[in-house]
């Protein structure tokens, strides 16, 4: 068989058996591995070969990363634009300060609300009323409660997009822009607010995701001695990383 042919072949044999996206660095391995590629006497570019047998085979690339890039035959483009649109989302989702993230998957009390304070430092509070500084409140349809986040990677992609979605959408609602989560470096947020005054009834700490040493730190001080703590922001950078 021809090597043009045999690569358009590994091509249809991964969607055959495979709904996830063949990239093209991976594909490029994988024919020099079995001696397809590279074709003697060709001076194009693998990209540009397979470019060359469109409309049957096309390489669709994402936008904001070019270096991620998906082979496919014709009608399974979708496979490559849900991939490339999951990343982006991963991408929106690791970049939020986690106070953020943690207000929409938070498990509450049913008569509770909670309410992301929209300013640096960003912290979310569950009460049944919402508190005198700048806070907005977390709709409950927009909520994804018990969402495990310790790392976006580990959800599956339904719940990526999904969660991703209800924070646009709950931005949206209250005329907010994204932005307003992405001034400045984070690192002061993340040394002093603790993520959360969630509280139990002995006025611990209590989530519904795993803590951080930092809040753990805060949660085991009398509140008297908490609320006056002072933590060395690059110590508590440290802390704010650790499990």
């Amino acid at each position: 068989m021809p090597p043009l042919d045999e690569i358009k072949q590994r091509i249809l044999s991964h969607y055959e058996v495979h709904d996830t996206p063949l990239l093209l660095s991976n594909f490029g391995k994988m024919l020099r591995v079995e001696s397809i590629w590279p074709i003697e006497g060709e001076t194009r570019s693998l990209l540009e070969v397979i470019e060359g047998c469109s409309p049957d085979f096309s390489v669709i690339r994402d936008p904001n990363a070019r270096a991620f890039a998906v082979v496919v035959p014709q009608g399974k483009e979708e496979i490559a634009n849900r991939a490339i649109a999951i990343r982006g989302n991963i991408a929106f989702l690791e970049a939020l300060p986690r106070p953020v993230l943690l207000s929409f998957v938070v498990d509450i009390p049913s008569h509770k609300n909670v309410y992301l304070q929209t300013s640096p430092v960003f912290k979310y509070h569950i009460s049944d009323e919402a508190p005198e500084f700048q806070s907005i409140i977390i709709d409950h349809e927009y909520r994804k409660p018990g969402y495990f986040i310790e790392r976006i990677r580990d959800l599956d992609d339904e719940k990526i997009s999904s969660l991703s979605n209800s924070i646009r959408q709950w931005v949206s609602r209250h005329s907010l822009t994204l932005d307003i989560f992405y001034r400045k470096d984070n690192r002061e947020e993340k040394a002093n607010s603790a993520l959360s005054d969630t509280k139990t009834q002995s006025n611990k700490i209590s989530l519904s995701v795993k803590t951080t040493a930092l809040e753990r730190l805060f949660a085991a001080q009398p509140d008297d001695i908490a609320s006056r703590m002072v933590v060395p922001v690059d110590i508590a950078v440290k802390l704010s990383k650790m499990h």
